[in-house]
């Protein structure tokens, strides 16, 4: 089992090992993780989640510490990682906008503002029946910050929090690295298609909240992964970030609980019935990729060793860490080989 080979675009070159290109990928973010952990040390500051205290019976007087300390973890998490994307990128001369998905490639900005609206009015109204439902039946237990959450009183200083936890800061974080660079880098290798399947898996594992077995939890990091594969299939169709961005915004507000929730979500609903002719393509193209490539024997050992290591790392950082760097130095090395003998990993 094996992924097959890519041929590069140029003609007469040699077929393109996808395996480098996995490693590194894979790699990444637990080795992002320990260079942020390396610069947390060197500036006399932590890098642990400051929101892991959290109890719904015991909530803050005040947002405003938990979200600037939750910006300093967030600002120090994504360092480490950037820092290895341009130590990667910048000796390939692959350090641009357009590479990262930063630019509108082409499109109109309106063009990208409607394909994630959307999308939004589809998927919105999924999250908001998903934890209606664990309201109205208790769908099990979740962790007891992400509870203290979803019951907090919606005040001033509690949007501030959740724009730098939740809407606003974390999904252009998360788009840059997990689509521009990640997905973006094995897109150069592979299928679209096994791309998209991968790095949605990644992106799912890398949210450790929803590990704890139950219901809820199964639930949202289903709906998780679906999600993920919207935003990358944005993210390859127009190959600009942005619409993923916003669409990875707008599902993770905060949105009402109750009879604001059922309003708000049959707003979005009809928004979407009417507009189906603009999305029902895109879906059916999504569907398209995925029933025809991404699912093929080809995949299963990729996907294994990607749900291994994302597992491997929640269950056994401290083994997994020494692992990641032996990776990411192998597929280093091996993309050169391969580049110095004609094929490009």
């Amino acid at each position: 089992m094996t992924i097959p080979e890519v041929t590069p675009p140029h003609s007469g070159a040699a077929p393109v090992s996808p395996w480098p290109a996995l490693l590194e990928v894979l790699a990444l973010p637990v080795m992002g993780v320990v260079l942020a952990l390396l610069i947390a040390a060197a500036l006399g500051v932590g890098l642990s989640n400051p929101l892991i205290n959290l109890r719904p019976d015991a909530l803050p007087d005040s947002w405003l510490p938990l979200a600037a300390d939750l910006l300093q973890v967030l600002t120090l998490q994504y360092t480490g990682c950037f820092l290895l994307m341009v130590a990667i990128l910048w000796p390939r001369r692959e350090l641009t906008p357009k590479r990262l998905g930063l630019t509108s490639n082409g499109f109109a900005w309106s063009h990208l503002l409607a394909m994630g609206l959307l999308l939004a009015c589809l998927l919105v109204p999924l999250q908001m029946a998903l934890l209606g439902a664990d309201a109205h039946w208790d769908l099990g237990e979740t962790s007891p910050w992400r509870r203290a959450l979803l019951d907090a009183p919606r005040s001033a200083d509690f949007w501030l929090l959740m724009a730098v936890a939740s809407f606003g800061l974390v999904p252009l974080l998360e788009e840059v690295f997990y689509r521009g660079f990640l997905q973006g880098r094995l897109q150069q290798v592979m299928s679209p298609a096994h791309a998209i399947v991968l790095i949605s898996t990644l992106f799912t594992l890398s949210h450790s909240q929803y590990h704890q077995p139950s219901v809820i939890n199964i639930a949202t990091a289903l709906f998780v992964f679906c999600s993920s594969l919207v935003f990358g299939w944005l993210y390859w169709k127009t190959g600009s970030i942005w619409p993923s961005v916003l669409l990875h915004g707008t599902v993770n507000v905060p949105w009402p609980s109750g009879s604001g929730a059922v309003a708000l979500g049959a707003v979005l609903l009809t928004v979407a019935l009417m507009t189906h002719r603009r999305w029902r393509p895109w879906l059916g193209e999504l569907h398209e990729m995925l029933r025809l490539q991404a699912l093929r024997r080809a995949l299963l050992a990729p996907m294994l060793l990607t749900v291994l290591f994302g597992v491997g790392f929640t269950l056994a950082g401290a083994v997994i860490v020494p692992v990641a760097a032996l990776m990411l130095v192998a597929g280093l090395l091996w993309r050169w080989r391969l580049r110095r003998h004609g094929g490009e990993g």
